[in-house]
């Protein structure tokens, strides 16, 4: 009697969902899924209902499709494996879509009646032995509620999901969110379905990812067939769509014209349906990629007197309060309100590090440019991705309470002199490319600055925009005599004398000459020496006076 208490009590305790469906399984060969079948298996059901609020039916379709899940079988293999016919399933319809519905299956294929996947998020709660919870879709913030239709349309786009699922849900957040200005403004748009599944297309894109310029071409991974998306698209390039008749959606400007293969989001939308969306720090994070002034380690910079009154004179421009009465004062007069500032000079002279103090000062964050990524091996797309870039630091300046800096750090490719009579595609983009960043900065509102080792290549037209050019030069004795002590206060009078008169260094090269001592003394332990010191120099000036080879 005790050995049997005991079996009995061990059985119990290895009940587990996996267990029960493992066991479910076993017993479903050639079964037929008859009545028989049910009775052997009943006690596992009854776990699985129990721990899963499942139906007998529902307990064995969703064993079945787990272990089908896993090992990959084919309909045809699974129906011969329960002994029984693929119509004999249809029997289980009704008990499919409860399973969808609680998203414990998913639809994978249209064609196919019983196309059906098990999520991986499933699978991982019965692995951890409890059901699977859906989280809920009310009550949600409107960063949430973007959240989850932007999966959606991801899915579409993987073919992970089909239309009508996806426009079922989409409808479902929107009026299970009524509570939010978005959902009930865009639930209110009169509109067909086509169109607001297209309209909250572009939404997603222009908060999301700034994309005022998307090609028809980009729309095919919405609709169920091209046919759709040909007369969707026909009715908005000939003006016939309540997209483009209410203004939801505009034709991109191209060099003045109107192109009608381009389409963005409507301004009205932008201001009308997602003002309050952009505001919102979660979705789209002013501060989002940008380095944080506050972030800005201190560092003091010494230069000559002209550069220190130059960079003095623009700290006090940038000073909020004082930015603030100047773009004022130039708009009362109808002048440009952008600042364009060129910070030019040889290498390690402190450029890059000029701004960051500056930034750091002034209270401003930096927008720093890629330059590498902004030159796309694939014609056509640099020239998107400079205006989208553009797109961004204005939307950014709009939403930000002190405007950033936007910062092209070594800017000799993108500011050098335009190339005349091209022939070659990639010499006519990086023409193009120049040609839209002069327009951007004509139109500039924010503050734009630019480094750069070469002026000789600068174009006119470039030089012409910077409102501030500043030159930085290599230290002279006195200056130099104030770096080296900053650097290294252990240096006597006479030794800061000797080398700052023998080794004219920029800045760059002094700190590279303290860091080479520094890490010397972390591996070796050797004390500082002046003869030491000024070897260092002589191999960084040895470096620096090799004439370059190759690339």
């Amino acid at each position: 009697m005790e050995k049997k208490t005991v079996k009995k009590k061990v059985q119990e305790e290895e009940l587990t969902i996996l267990s029960c469906m493992e066991n479910i399984v076993d017993f479903a060969k050639d079964s037929k899924l008859s009545e028989s079948f049910y009775r052997k298996i009943k006690k596992y059901t009854d776990f699985i209902g129990k721990k899963c609020d499942l139906t007998p039916r529902q307990s064995v379709l969703l064993s079945l499709w787990v272990e089908n899940e896993e090992s990959h079988e084919t309909m045809t293999d699974l129906l011969d494996y329960l002994g029984c016919r693929h119509i004999h399933l249809l029997r289980y319809s009704s008990e499919f879509n409860v399973l969808v519905q609680r998203q414990l299956l998913k639809k994978d294929d249209e064609d196919d009646t019983f196309g059906f996947s098990v999520p991986s998020k499933v699978i991982q709660a019965f692995q951890e032995d409890k059901m699977y919870v859906p989280k809920p879709i009310t009550n949600l913030k409107v960063t949430e509620l973007l959240d989850k239709i932007k999966r959606l349309y991801e899915q579409r786009a993987d073919d992970d999901i089909e239309y009508d699922e996806m426009v079922e849900q989409v409808k479902n957040l929107l009026e299970k969110n009524s509570h939010l200005p978005f959902a009930t403004k865009f639930i209110g748009y009169k509109l067909s379905e086509l169109e607001k599944v297209l309209l909250m297309k572009f939404v997603i894109q222009y908060a999301y990812y700034y994309d005022d310029d998307i090609q028809d071409s980009e729309l095919e991974d919405i609709y169920e067939s091209h046919w759709i998306l040909n007369w969707v698209v026909t009715n908005m390039r000939e003006g016939d769509s309540s997209l483009i008749k209410n203004g939801y959606i505009e034709y991109v400007n191209q060099e003045g014209l109107a192109d009608r293969c381009h389409f963005k989001l409507g301004e009205r939308i932008k201001e009308e349906l997602l003002s309050d969306v952009l505001n919102l720090q979660s979705i789209r994070n002013p501060t989002k990629g940008l380095l944080l002034h506050n972030n800005i380690q201190e560092k003091q910079l010494f230069f000559n007197d002209k550069n220190s009154a130059s960079i003095s004179e623009l700290v006090k421009l940038l000073q909020p309060d004082n930015y603030k009465n100047v773009l004022d004062r130039l708009a009362k007069q109808g002048l440009r309100k952008g600042f364009s500032c060129l910070f030019y000079g040889a290498p390690g002279t402190g450029k890059t590090e000029s701004v960051m103090q500056i930034a750091r000062q002034t209270g401003r964050n930096i927008m720093l440019v890629d330059i590498a990524s902004m030159k796309s091996c694939w014609v056509g797309e640099s020239e998107k991705i400079v205006k989208k870039l553009f797109d961004n630091y204005k939307s950014i300046v709009r939403k930000s309470d002190v405007a950033p800096i936007l910062l092209f750090n070594e800017a000799d490719a993108l500011f050098g002199t335009r190339m005349e009579n091209t022939q070659h595609a990639v010499d006519k983009m990086e023409n193009t490319i120049q040609n839209i960043i002069l327009q951007e900065m004509e139109d500039l509102e924010g503050i734009l600055i630019a480094t750069t080792n070469l002026t000789k290549n600068l174009d006119k037209a470039f030089e012409r925009r910077f409102i501030y050019k500043i030159e930085f030069a290599k230290p002279d004795i006195k200056t130099s005599k104030k770096i080296w002590h900053s650097m290294l206060p252990e240096l006597q009078p006479a030794e800061l004398d000797i080398i700052a008169k023998k080794y004219l260094f920029s800045g760059g090269q002094i700190e590279n000459v303290t860091r080479k001592k520094a890490i010397n003394y972390i591996l070796n332990g050797d004390d500082f020496s002046f003869e030491k010191l000024c070897e260092y120099c002589d191999d960084e000036q040895i470096v620096n006076s090799q004439v370059k080879v190759g690339y």
